[in-house]
């Protein structure tokens, strides 16, 4: 099992090689993360619809891997800390599903546009667009926390080797107090839950 601590410390070296210009540290980064981000899709997607139709995690894993790979390049949007790369991380992958969620949507109107929608028990894509929304909602700081407890979080099978990050691994992570990080949460859950009408997203308990 590899300690979410040492992650952080391969991620951290791999930030401070890519501030001195060492550009092969830009893809090591991303190959160091690549378990966290590999889950962090599949936590998403396959959480969601099962089998959504146009919607698949290596598609997703594939465009968010170019979009974070883009904004590491940039001077302006490179993260400075782990925690910041790994919200970064959650950040684009949660763009991606929803620009995903929302063509797909797109394409099901213009190809049936006289037959009725899916109910929320047949396809609760819309639920799951609003709470990917619903982030935007949230202070810097409540996102920052949210993205790192309810998406980086452990899974099944070979992802049982990357263990979930707690309240207080969060709040070393992200230089504040473990009640700090509580407070936080708890906000974000309210913000969220009042959006989206309690909607459950899933173990990561919002």
């Amino acid at each position: 099992m590899v300690p979410p601590g040492s992650v952080t410390v391969m991620i951290e070296d791999c930030l401070a090689r890519i501030e001195k210009g060492d550009a092969a540290a830009v893809d090591q980064l991303i190959d160091r993360a690549y378990e966290r981000l590999v889950l962090v899709t599949e936590r998403i997607v396959g959480s969601m619809v099962s089998g959504h139709k146009g919607l698949r995690a290596s598609d997703v894993f594939q465009e968010s891997y170019l979009r974070l790979r883009n904004a590491l390049l940039k001077d302006n949007v490179r993260p400075q800390t782990a925690g910041e790369f790994m919200g970064l991380a959650s950040r684009h992958i949660r763009f991606q599903v929803l620009d995903m969620l929302r063509a797909t949507k797109r394409m099901t109107v213009e190809a049936v546009p006289d037959v009725a929608q899916p109910s929320h028990a047949d396809d609760n894509s819309e639920m799951w667009i609003c709470f990917f929304e619903a982030f935007e909602l949230l202070s810097e700081d409540e996102r920052s926390v949210a993205e790192l407890l309810w998406m980086w979080v452990e899974g099944e099978g070979k992802a049982a080797a990357v263990p979930n990050l707690t309240q207080n691994e969060v709040a070393e992570i992200l230089n504040i107090t473990r009640d700090r990080v509580k407070d936080l949460w708890r906000n974000a859950k309210l913000k969220i839950a009042r959006k989206c009408k309690d909607f459950d997203p899933g173990s990561g308990s919002i």
